[in-house]
């Protein structure tokens, strides 16, 4: 029969206790190595620099519409959340007729 555990540790001992290996395992959470600036580097480049952004965010739409790379979805929803609801809606509504239709005469060629 198996011993019973002290998970509380015991003070003269040098085992770490219960406490300390969840609060290892707290720092080691990619959310805690990261400070808050890190994190928002993607809005920040698109309040810096926005026809860039723009531009760099559509090219790289309409190429996966034309070939049909999967992803399309999660850059609608980064529209949305980068740009707001109506200017993130103009452009995957634009950027999704213009890789379909690229992506038509591609195939018909």
């Amino acid at each position: 029969m198996a011993a019973a555990r002290n998970l509380m540790g015991d003070a003269g001992s040098n085992r770490p206790t219960m406490k300390d290996e969840e609060k290892a395992k707290e720092d080691d959470s990619p959310s805690s190595k990261k400070p808050k600036l890190e994190r928002e580097h993607l809005a920040t480049y698109a309040k810096d620099y926005p026809a860039q952004f723009i531009l760099g965010y559509c090219s790289t739409y309409i190429f996966m519409q034309t070939f049909m790379i999967p992803g399309t979805i999660f850059m609608s929803l980064l529209a949305g959340a980068l740009f707001g609801v109506v200017r993130g809606l103009f452009l995957v509504v634009f950027n999704a007729t213009a890789g379909a239709s690229s992506c038509f005469f591609l195939s018909n060629w």
